[in-house]
C-alpha cells in the first residue's frame, strides 16, 4: 500500500496523521459486513481525524483475474452506511487499485458496484437483509458469477476464517495536570484538562488477536472523538504518541509527555510494538516529571 500527498494541492493547513493500515481499528467489523453481503474487497484505514486539507492518491493491492472497474466506498459504522467515493483504476498486471481520498476513515475497494447511481450511499442493515432474503428464496442461476468479487479467485467468495479476538480495557488520564493547572505552559489548554483528570474512563473493547496498544488507542479515540496525534520513528521502528486530547509533549514542562502502562507496568518500548493479550489493562497517563509523578522511576535513573 502506498499513498502520495501533493503539497501544491493543499487547500488549507491542517495537522495530519498519515498513519494508515490495511487492517485498521475496525477491520473485524468491516470484514463481517462484507462476509454478510457476500462481498470481498481490499480494506484501508486512515487514522486522520477529518480532512487532510488536500487530496491523497492511494494505491492498494487487490486481486482481480480480469480487467474490471474498482469501486471505492467509505465505511461509516456509526451511521451504518457505505458511501461511494469514486471509481478505482485497477492495474491488472500490478494487481493494484488506485483511487483518491480527502479525509481520514475506513475505506474498502470492491470490484462490484453496490450502489444505485441516483443514491451514492448503501444502508448496511438493509443490504444485509436483502442478501438474507435472496438466500432464503434459493440460489439464482447466475448468483455465483454475480457474487465473485475483488479478492476471490473461484466462482464464489472464498471462505474467510473467523478472526480470533481478545478483550482488553483502556483508560486515558492526566491527573498531574488536573491537580495543578499551573504546570501548563499555555493557560489556554486548561479547557482540555478534565477536572478529575479523566479523559477516557476505563473502557472495554474487543479487538483482533495480535492488536497493539497503539491500535487500541487509535480505535477508541476515533470512536470517542478524542483527538490523537502520532509520528513514526524510524530509529525505533514504532509510532510515538505526541498528543492526546490536544495535550502534547512539553505542554506541561520540559519533562512532560504521554506514557502508557499495561497491567500496572511501564514498557520501555513504543506502543505500536506492544502486542496485547486477552484481559490486558491499558492506561495512558500524562507525566510532567519524566514518569516519576505517575509511578515510573525507570527513566530518571
Amino acid at each position: 500500500m502506498t499513498y502520495t500527498l501533493d503539497g501544491a494541492n493543499v487547500k488549507k493547513p491542517v495537522t495530519i496523521n498519515l498513519t494508515a493500515k490495511e487492517e485498521g481499528p475496525y477491520y473485524e467489523q468491516i470484514n463481517d459486513i462484507l462476509r454478510k453481503l457476500s462481498l470481498q474487497g481490499q480494506m484501508l484505514s486512515f487514522y486522520q481525524q477529518g480532512s487532510f486539507g488536500c487530496t491523497l492518491k492511494v494505491s492498494i493491492p487487490i486481486y482481480s483475474e480480469k480487467k474490471t472497474t474498482g469501486w471505492a466506498y467509505k465505511v461509516d459504522l456509526k451511521q451504518g452506511k457505505l458511501e461511494f467515493i469514486s471509481k478505482a483504476k485497477i492495474d491488472l498486471k500490478a494487481q493494484q487499485a488506485a483511487f483518491s481520498v480527502e479525509e481520514g476513515g475506513d475505506y474498502v475497494v470492491l470490484t462490484k458496484k453496490i450502489h444505485k447511481d441516483a443514491k451514492k450511499t448503501v444502508d448496511i442493515k438493509k443490504a444485509e437483509k436483502d442478501v438474507e432474503e435472496m438466500k432464503d428464496s434459493g440460489p439464482s442461476k447466475d448468483s455465483d458469477q454475480n457474487n465473485n468479487t475483488g479478492n476471490g479467485g473461484g466462482s464464489s467468495p472464498a471462505t474467510i476464517p473467523e478472526e480470533k479476538k481478545i478483550s482488553v480495557s483502556i483508560e486515558i488520564r492526566c491527573d498531574t495536570l488536573a491537580n495543578d493547572l499551573s504546570k501548563l505552559e499555555d493557560p489556554a489548554l486548561e479547557s482540555y484538562v478534565p477536572s478529575d483528570g479523566t479523559i477516557l474512563p476505563t473502557t472495554k473493547v474487543t479487538v483482533k488477536k495480535d492488536s497493539t496498544v497503539y491500535d487500541v488507542l487509535n480505535r477508541v479515540c476515533r470512536n470517542k472523538n478524542i483527538q490523537v496525534e502520532s509520528s513514526y520513528t524510524p530509529t525505533y521502528g514504532s509510532y510515538y504518541v505526541e498528543g492526546i486530547n490536544y495535550l502534547y509533549e512539553f505542554d506541561g514542562g520540559k519533562l512532560s509527555g504521554w506514557m502508557y502502562k499495561v497491567n500496572g507496568s511501564f514498557p520501555n518500548y513504543g506502543s505500536s510494538e506492544y502486542t496485547l493479550k486477552d484481559g490486558d489493562k491499558i492506561v495512558w497517563v500524562y507525566t510532567c516529571d519524566l514518569g516519576k509523578d505517575v509511578g515510573d522511576n525507570s527513566l530518571s535513573k
